[in-house]
């Protein structure tokens, strides 16, 4: 790729001229979408300069109007004052920051939506465009998009554009524009809150049922032929990560990573589609042996396609031929049969006719002239008599140009994006070896696309292959038809990691987001589920006193689950360590953000993510109290009370450490502190407003032996009455 050149504006110059310096900037200096683009045509074809991630057809950009895009019916290219900008904008910043074809897309789609509102004031040119004909686009693309997360992500760009125009000074009155949309309203959950009917719509149309996960199952068991083999093994690794299928379908030949002691379990080697870094995604114990089923299955299916595009990748300009064809390479022509045998490999069963009428077919779609001189005989199946026909001779280079004309864009580089080399994938097929009714060649590779894999799974439009639940006989309970959207594997994933309590960092990135707040939008976990998990935890039939878990000072004591689940708990909330079981209904926490400090905080041993964050803070507050002990040392007399409340604290971790080290004690026990000398302010409140206790002297002197110690006197009670009376007189 040639290095991008900068455009600069000049700060003399008018917006006119900066824009039209700008457009023959783009035309004449930038070579992004290749040298010879054709700048002036409403449609730019690709040709492979775009990584599609995923996607087999040719890309295209259509720089049609928002009607056009939208309605599909017509085209209606972009109003010609805006169209050269809209063409330079994109060429520009293809160079200096690369998308793939479906963020390109995205741009178009603001530079439709701002010409719209630009359209609507009167004027197509681009030096008019301010900050009330943006606000219209903003207002458009809400319209478009009431509901979801596009309309945001629409006024992104919307908003990238007009940062752009002003800094390169190309509109007559700066715009000075932000999104209106807040990113709060990333997410339909965020908002809106994930209860009621709508969300529940939403959530079943977003995520699998267990019977269609079942289906799953059952189809990767009963999966023998490559149309069932490729779906059902993606489907496999789409589970075994919060992916896209994208990202699956671009893996590598050696996915696999394993340390090097082999016991820290199983990676699989990931390549995010949408802006997330390079990185490896740890498979699950329970999922590592149909894991590695899947790929085992993947790498035979594609074993034979490898082969090919590693002879197209030595020998470009040579056909691939296997051993037993070799020997036709030294001929010119070729007969009919032959030419079926190089295509579609040498089959006896098949009539010379059918190949007859394949071959032609073939020939003819490519354009290539037959010698038909020669006249031949074969027996008719059906009448079983001899008949003439004509038996053409094929020249054999131009058979193989015809060939070699069907290699992949962009081969022998299979993703633009990583590198990743036909020779080299996962998921790499035969031409037609998917198609139902028809031959699978055996000189030609496919890449696996999305939309392959994606017609395997459901019905997609004019699809009329069936998926893999159809042809394994897979329905659903009442004999409905199973059918799958592959990403709604990703929003499963996503929700049981937010139902199992990870950090939003942590699910972003085993999610390869770039964008933590993207998680919203895959969260589906119910607000009545995240209730009832505290309710699993901590019991459903409750009393008031909580048995304390301690028994005797500075040592934890844990009790069963069972014991646990016979007292009563008004309410209660997830925290970092564990549980809190603090009646919020009546008083507030005390010591909110101190659990480590607090009597009503629960810890259930066995629960991993709490176990891991309770390590942490243990090393912590030994990190704490060594510096705090180093100060000290010093002479600094203001880390005492530093080191005497470290200590505590690191204590208190210490204990907890050793009960869940404790091999004796079961998982699921519950933990609960009890700290006596615990500070409370209500109770230092209550202790400041009790009157003055009279003070008892002890008498000082010894008693002699066998002498009896007198009694000590208390203070005479005084009735209510008595003290009215001293109350008037002090008055007085």
């Amino acid at each position: 790729m040639t290095k991008p050149v900068t455009f600069i504006p000049k700060s003399e110059a008018t917006a006119r001229q900066n824009l039209d310096w700008f457009i023959a900037h783009a035309r004449d200096q930038i070579e992004t979408f290749g040298s010879d683009l054709p700048f002036d045509a409403d449609i730019w074809p690709l040709d492979g300069s775009v990584s599609t991630k995923g996607s087999q057809s040719n890309p295209s950009i259509r720089f049609a109007n928002w009607d056009s895009t939208s309605s599909k019916r017509y085209d209606v290219s972009l109003h010609p004052d805006f169209k050269p900008f809209a063409k330079a904008y994109i060429r520009y910043l293809q160079s200096i920051e690369p998308r793939v074809i479906t963020s390109i897309r995205v741009r178009i789609r603001a530079l439709q939506m701002v010409e719209m509102a630009l359209l609507s004031s009167g004027s197509a040119d681009p030096t008019m465009i301010n900050s009330l004909v943006l606000n219209r686009a903003a207002d458009i693309s809400q319209r478009k998009y009431p509901k979801g997360t596009t309309a945001y992500y629409a006024c992104v760009d919307i908003q990238r554009l007009a940062d752009f125009l002003d800094d390169n000074r190309l509109t007559k009155v700066p715009c000075n524009w932000r999104n209106p949309i807040s990113n709060s309203s990333i997410g339909y959950d965020t908002a809106r809150g994930r209860l009621g009917d709508e969300f529940e719509k939403r959530r079943e149309r977003m995520l699998p049922t267990q019977e269609v996960l079942e289906a799953v199952a059952t189809a990767f068991s009963r999966a023998k032929e490559v149309p069932d083999i490729l779906p059902s093994s993606i489907c496999v690794l789409l589970l075994a990560a919060p992916s896209r299928l994208s990202e699956a379908v671009t893996l590598p030949l050696d996915c696999f990573v394993q340390d090097a002691n082999g016991k820290d379990g199983l990676y699989l080697r990931w390549f995010p589609a949408k802006g997330g870094e390079p990185m490896i995604k740890h498979v699950a114990d329970t999922m590592i042996g149909v894991v590695r089923e899947a790929v085992e299955r993947l790498i035979h299916i594609s074993a034979p396609a490898r082969v090919i595009a590693a002879w197209y990748e030595k020998n470009p300009e040579m056909v691939y031929l296997p051993d037993k064809l070799k020997h036709l390479r030294d001929k010119q022509m070729l007969s009919m049969r032959e030419v079926y045998a190089i295509l579609w490999g040498v089959d006896d069963s098949v009539p010379e006719s059918e190949q007859y009428n394949s071959v032609t077919s073939f020939l003819t779609n490519r354009g290539i002239k037959m010698d038909k001189s020669s006249i031949v005989h074969w027996r008719h199946a059906r009448h079983d008599e001899n008949r003439a026909f004509e038996a053409p001779r094929v020249p054999f280079t131009s058979l193989q140009a015809a060939i070699l004309s069907m290699l992949p864009e962009g081969f022998p580089v299979l993703d633009r994006q990583t590198g990743l080399r036909y020779s080299d994938a996962l998921c790499l097929l035969r031409a037609e070896e998917l198609r139902e009714r028809s031959t699978t060649m055996q000189c030609m590779i496919v890449p696996v696309s999305t939309r392959l894999v994606s017609n395997r799974l459901t019905k997609n439009g004019k699809n009329e292959m069936p998926t893999m639940f159809e042809r394994l006989n897979i329905h659903g309970a009442d004999g409905e038809v199973i059918e799958l959207r592959s990403h709604q594997l990703r929003h499963f994933l996503n929700t049981l990691l937010q139902a199992a309590g990870l950090s939003q960092h942590d699910i972003a990135l085993a999610s390869g987001r770039a964008n933590v707040q993207q998680n919203a939008a895959y969260n589906h976990h119910r607000s009545v589920d995240a209730a009832k998990q505290i309710q699993a935890v901590v019991g459903e039939t409750m009393k008031v006193n909580l048995p304390t878990a301690l028994q005797g000072k500075g040592k934890y004591i844990p009790i069963l689950r069972s014991e646990f689940l016979a007292s009563k708990i008004q309410t209660g909330h997830v925290t970092d360590l564990g549980h809190c079981v603090h009646d919020f209904s009546m008083t507030p926490c005390q010591k909110f953000g101190h659990h480590i400090n607090c009597e009503e905080h629960v810890i259930q041993k066995g629960n991993l993510t709490h176990e891991t964050n309770i390590r942490t803070s243990y090393a912590e507050a030994q990190h704490l109290y060594h510096n705090a002990k180093t100060a000290c040392e010093n002479g600094n007399t203001s880390a005492k009370l530093w080191l005497q409340g470290h200590e505590a604290v690191m204590e208190k971790f210490q204990q907890i450490c050793e009960i869940l080290d404790d091999p004796s004690i079961e998982k699921g026990a519950l933990i609960r502190l009890s700290l006596p000398d615990s500070p409370s302010r209500i109770k230092a409140a209550v202790r400041t407003r009790l009157p003055p206790q009279p003070k008892v002297v002890e008498p000082t002197s010894a008693l002699k032996p066998g002498a009896v110690q007198p009694a000590k006197t208390k203070a005479p009670a005084l009735s209510m009455s008595l003290v009215k009376s001293r109350r008037k007189q002090e008055g007085a």
